[in-house]
């Protein structure tokens, strides 16, 4: 049977189940991936590597993963749902699986919806987030399936919140002047006693599930119906933020919080501040899209705003659309 384990941190999760489950050789990672996910892999003292995702599901891409698994060497891979977009991956999973005998695989849905049992695929680890700006956000929280069979240890693990503070700041001097990240181990990783029950936390979620579903698609609406659809990334991602291609960023986002509204940029490519690889997809996706909120910080008055604002870019700027075809793009 699985086994669903409750921390502070999703990268907690992911920390005791690297270190309970070793195993000999590299994991793959998307280069699309958040940065505390290589920390969390340094910590853990296991190397990984980097790869390019695939234009359908801003993921991994299968064939890329397939041809580094035949040339051997390999522990793990780390699938990321981008932007928490479910596909059905199970045929490329078991491909995985049958190509690299013993691999181990964490299919990380942190920005999906929460989900309290195990899909019943071939993942080893489910892991899933309600920390901040999740689909569901209780400021903290986070949990995984683990597969039968696999082990869970929780062995002591130090933390100091100033440790944290100062890997976060390590992560945006890089961002604003690139450079390459050396890691250096520290108290950073929150691995504290969670003092909810499975129940309450599972409750509580539940609970606000709904209400965020609501919320997401209301404000979605308004997105969908003020913005043209050539610059809108594919519905499959709408379920965390709502995402816009730009040639721009940087000056959209200025021109939205000079208005006193705010939106983001994420998932750059990691490549090669983290470290080497080829990932053009990556690149190309990390430069030009924005994502625009759709959670309880924003209401549809500042929706409307913002999609206007979005709206009147798009037509001044000549910006071009976005590049990659819409017809595979469903969701599972």
């Amino acid at each position: 049977m699985t086994r669903s384990i409750l921390e502070k941190r999703a990268s907690t999760v992911m920390f005791r189940f690297l270190t309970s489950n070793s195993r000999s050789g590299v994991y793959l990672l998307p280069a699309n991936v958040c940065p505390i996910v290589p920390a969390v892999f340094h910590k853990a003292c296991v190397p990984f590597e980097f790869l390019d995702v695939h234009p359908t599901t801003l993921a991994l891409d299968p064939d890329l993963v397939l041809h580094r698994l035949r040339r051997g060497g390999c522990a793990g891979i780390l699938y990321v749902r981008t932007y928490g977009g479910i596909f059905d991956m199970e045929a490329s999973f078991c491909a995985y699986k049958k190509t690299c005998p013993g691999l181990l695989l964490i299919d990380d849905r942190c920005l999906a919806m929460p989900q309290f049992e195990h899909s019943g695929g071939c993942a080893d680890l489910e892991l899933y987030s309600t920390g901040y700006a999740k689909f569901v956000d209780l400021g903290w929280g986070g949990f995984g399936h683990v597969a039968a069979g696999l082990h869970y240890e929780r062995k002591p693990v130090t933390y100091v919140p100033q440790d944290h503070e100062h890997l976060v700041a390590q992560f945006r001097g890089l961002k604003e002047c690139p450079g390459h990240f050396e890691y250096k181990d520290s108290d950073w990783l929150d691995a504290s006693e969670v003092e909810t029950s499975w129940q309450d936390f599972r409750a509580q979620v539940l609970v606000r599930v709904n209400a965020s579903t609501a919320h997401r698609a209301a404000i979605n609406e308004c997105y969908r119906r003020c913005l043209p659809r050539e610059h809108c990334l594919p519905e499959a991602f709408w379920n965390w933020r709502f995402h816009v291609w730009v040639a721009e960023p940087q000056t959209l986002l200025h021109l939205i919080f000079a208005a006193g509204l705010f939106a983001s940029s994420h998932y750059e490519n990691l490549i090669p501040t983290f470290g080497p690889g080829q990932a053009p997809n990556a690149a190309l996706l990390g430069g030009h899209v924005v994502n625009l909120f759709n959670d309880f910080r924003f209401d549809l008055t500042r929706a409307e705003a913002t999609a206007n604002l979005v709206a009147t870019f798009l037509k001044n700027f000549n910006q071009k659309p976005y590049p990659w075809n819409y017809a595979n793009n469903t969701t599972n």
